[in-house]
C-alpha cells in the first residue's frame, strides 16, 4: 500500500531480475495497489504486473488487503506458480505445490514492543506467516541471528540477501543549495528514526550559521517539528526537499556527511547509498549497522548528542580521515550489488523446488 519505500524497492528490483532471467518466467501479483515502482515495472514489462494502481484516496489498506488477498488466491490457483514470493505478512492460500517465500526486513516490533500500541498486529501477523511459509530471506547477518533466536525455523530454509545500492547507476543533479550541509534522507517520524538526537547535536555543535541541515524525502515538516526547531533555534538552518533518484543522488554528492541516527533497522540503505557516491557516513553503532558499514564511517552512541555533535565537528575538520572514509566507502557499496543479491534469491528459489 506504500507509494515508495525501500520494501518496495526491494520486489521490484527481485521482480526484475526474474522477468530478465533465462528460463524463468516471472510476474508481479500487485493487486489494487498504490505504488510507483510496481507501476513502473508495469511499465517496462507490459503484462508481467497483475494488478492496477489506484489513487490514494481509496487506497484503504484494512479493505484492501482481505480483497487482494481473495484475487491471489484465485490468480495462483489459475497460475498455478513453482513460488511465491510474499512481500508482506498476509499470507493468501496457494496451490499446495507451490512453494513459499518471504522476506525479514526487520524485526522491532518483537525486540521493541514497548515502543508500539498494543493494538499493532505486525508481530502476529509476521508469527502466523511463518508457520505456513518453506523459506525465509533475511536482509543482513543480524537480522538472521535475530530471527532464528525468535523463532523456531530450520536455519537450512534461511538465507542473508543484502539489499543493493539502487542509485549506483545514477548520474547525480546538482542541489539547489550551495552552503555546507549534512545530509537526512527518509522518514523522521517514530522510536525508530530518532531524529531528534540529529536536530540537538546540530543545534549544540556551534556549527557557523551559513552550515545546513537538510532533510530530503519524507513529507514537509510539520508543525510540531517547526515548533521544536524554533525550540532549538534551527529554525533557519534546517531545510527539507524532496525529488527523484537523480536529486537525491545529487544532494549525496554534494553533502559533509549523511548522518544517520536510527536506533535499529534490518539492513538500512541510505548509509549505502550514501556512500556510493563518496559522501562520508555518521551513523549510529545500532545493529546492523557497524555489520554494513564496517570501518568505513564515524559511529556514534544513538543515546549520545554529544558522540552524535563530535563525529560531526570532526567532518567539518576536512581531514585525510575523510578522504579515506570517502574512498573506502565507495570499495564497500560496491559490494552490494542487485544483480548478486536477486541471483542469490532464485538460486534459493531452485534449492526450494528440488531444481
Amino acid at each position: 500500500m506504500q507509494p515508495f519505500g525501500g520494501v518496495s524497492r526491494v520486489i521490484y528490483e527481485t521482480a526484475r531480475h526474474g522477468m530478465l532471467r533465462e528460463k524463468t518466467e516471472c510476474s508481479v501479483w500487485a493487486g489494487l495497489h498504490q505504488n510507483y515502482a510496481i507501476e513502473s515495472l508495469s511499465n517496462e514489462f507490459p503484462g508481467s504486473v497483475h494488478g492496477k494502481r489506484i489513487v490514494e484516496k481509496f487506497a484503504k489498506q484494512r479493505l484492501l488487503m482481505p480483497l487482494n488477498s481473495q484475487l491471489f488466491t484465485g490468480y495462483a490457483s489459475r497460475y498455478q506458480p513453482d513460488i511465491c514470493h510474499y512481500s508482506f505478512f498476509m499470507t493468501p492460500r496457494v496451490p499446495a505445490r507451490t512453494k513459499t517465500v518471504i522476506t525479514v526486513h526487520d524485526l522491532i516490533n518483537e525486540l521493541f514492543p514497548q515502543h508500539y500500541s498494543k493494538h499493532d498486529k505486525q508481530a502476529e501477523y509476521r508469527r502466523r506467516a511463518l508457520q505456513k511459509v518453506d523459506g525465509v530471506v533475511c536482509v543482513s547477518e543480524h537480522t538472521k541471528n535475530d530471527f532464528l533466536k525468535l523463532y523456531d525455523f530450520d536455519d537450512e530454509k534461511v538465507i542473508i540477501a543484502y539489499n543493493g545500492n539502487s542509485l549506483s547507476q545514477i548520474k547525480p543533479i546538482p542541489p539547489r543549495l550551495k552552503d555546507p550541509y549534512f545530509l537526512y534522507v527518509g522518514s523522521r517520524n517514530g522510536w525508530r528514526k530518532n531524529f531528534d538526537i540529529l536536530c540537538r547535536s546540530f543545534s549544540a555543535g556551534g556549527f557557523p550559521m551559513h552550515y545546513k541541515l537538510v532533510c530530503f524525502g519524507d513529507k514537509p515538516f510539520s508543525e510540531a517539528e517547526k515548533s521544536r526547531f524554533q525550540q532549538l533555534k534551527i529554525e533557519d538552518r534546517i531545510l527539507s526537499f524532496s525529488g527523484n533518484d537523480e536529486e537525491l543522488a545529487g544532494y549525496y554528492s554534494n553533502a559533509l556527511a549523511l548522518v544517520y541516527p536510527s536506533r535499529y533497522e534490518g539492513f538500512g540503505l541510505p548509509p549505502i547509498e550514501a556512500m556510493g557516491f563518496g559522501c562520508p557516513v555518521i551513523a549510529s553503532d545500532a545493529p546492523p549497522m557497524p555489520e554494513i558499514i564496517q570501518n568505513n564511517g564515524l559511529f556514534f552512541d544513538p543515546e549520545s548528542c554529544d558522540t552524535l555533535t563530535s563525529c560531526m565537528k570532526k567532518i567539518t575538520k576536512n581531514s585525510e580521515e575523510n578522504n579515506e572514509l570517502r574512498l573506502g566507502g565507495m570499495k564497500r557499496a560496491a559490494v552490494f550489488n542487485w544483480y548478486k543479491s536477486c541471483e542469490k534469491v532464485f538460486t534459493f528459489y531452485e534449492k526450494l523446488i528440488g531444481m
